[in-house]
């Protein structure tokens, strides 16, 4: 494939997008946020030649053989080889990993403690993707999951749904008990943030988050999510100069 094609690969619809069957037209890929993230991405940098995204499916990283010198990796290292190896032998020279770091017990609650944490889920992913100093392939993670971004921006919810909620000032560091509906888990508070602007109870999915990722403004990211999401932008842009 060409040079100006980036291939990108995520955990599930809710990020990088799904799989659909349309009787008509057949098998169609329909993206999720992170294509918005990208696209609102390359706008800041003012790019004007905009690459090809192409999902790669996790079913298609599944049958990759490792090697034996790839036995040492650990977590995230392992599906992000995987990931660069499969695009390799699709003659595919840039590629994005994303994936959610996803705090164990959610002790990275502070800046110090997520930076750290931070930092080994990063170096494993960047290690598998045997990511230089070009950076042709590069890691796309937040600190725990796509929805800690998008509670970010409170104008992006005012855009789509024409109310302002009330956002954690550093959305980054939420986090709490995945059972507990009324906890800072950031599925649980980003689907009563949802119930709060919104009429429609069914508006905690993928079409949601991509309007809400398409409204976002990434100067806010940037700012409210400085240990992933600037991690991030910075990548993305020296990939693409």
């Amino acid at each position: 494939m060409a040079d100006a094609v980036i291939a990108v690969t995520g955990e599930g619809p809710t990020d990088y997008g799904h799989l659909i069957f349309d009787k008509k037209n057949g098998p169609q890929w329909e993206w999720g946020p992170v294509l918005d993230l990208l696209e609102n991405c390359m706008k800041d940098y003012e790019i004007e030649d905009r690459p090809d995204f192409h999902q790669v499916r996790k079913e298609e990283l599944k049958d990759v053989k490792l090697l034996r010198s790839d036995r040492g990796l650990k977590g995230l290292a392992v599906p992000a080889r995987k990931f660069k190896k499969y695009c390799c032998g699709q003659k595919i020279e840039r590629g994005i990993f994303y994936a959610d770091a996803d705090a164990k017990d959610g002790s990275a609650k502070t800046a110090p403690e997520a930076k750290k944490y931070y930092r080994e889920v990063y170096q494993a992913a960047a290690s598998g993707l045997e990511m230089g100093e070009e950076k042709t392939f590069i890691p796309m993670i937040p600190l725990k999951m796509i929805e800690n971004w998008l509670l970010a921006d409170e104008d992006a919810f005012e855009y789509v749904f024409g109310k302002k909620p009330k956002l954690p000032q550093k959305p980054e560091l939420i986090w709490g008990d995945k059972r507990d509906p009324d906890s800072d888990y950031p599925k649980n508070l980003l689907e009563r943030v949802l119930r709060d602007v919104s009429d429609d109870q069914n508006d905690s999915c993928r079409e949601t988050f991509c309007r809400l990722a398409k409204a976002a403004d990434v100067s806010v990211l940037r700012t409210k999510c400085k240990i992933s999401f600037e991690r991030f932008y910075q990548d993305f842009r020296e990939m693409l100069q």
